[in-house]
């Protein structure tokens, strides 16, 4: 199972709601060009995945990570429980956070990712 979340429009109430920046592709791109073509990536990207897992996914996430060498904190439940320099992901997708008492890896269904407080991330590009 995929689940993906675009925002193709988002207005202020939700804006305000989600509370982070968020990016709203309204009036940008044609919403269902848009799909199409992650339908199309999705259907060449899947068999890969398939194959090897996350692993066929890492080098290329690591090049892209915005977070890469950034403070960050990790959420969870709105308490920090991590807070260190994002140092990219796994093989298996787990992040790799440098803290001050090492190195760790960070796997969770439910985290949120941020910037820190002293160095926040804007994550829309």
């Amino acid at each position: 199972m995929i689940g993906i979340g675009i925002n193709l429009s988002l207005n202020e109430d939700l804006a305000g709601r989600i509370g982070f920046p968020a990016a709203s592709l309204e009036g940008q791109v044609d919403g269902n060009l848009a799909m199409a073509r992650l339908a199309d990536a999705l259907y060449d990207a899947l068999p890969a995945f398939e194959a090897s897992g996350f692993s066929a996914f890492a080098e290329r996430w690591n090049r892209l990570d915005v977070y890469a060498g950034k403070p960050v904190r990790i959420l969870d439940g709105g308490t920090v429980r991590h807070e260190g320099i994002a140092a990219g992901v796994d093989d298996v997708g787990r992040l790799k956070l440098n803290t001050p008492q090492g190195a760790i890896v960070v796997m969770s269904g439910d985290v949120s990712l941020r910037g820190s407080a002293h160095d926040p991330v804007d994550p829309v590009c």
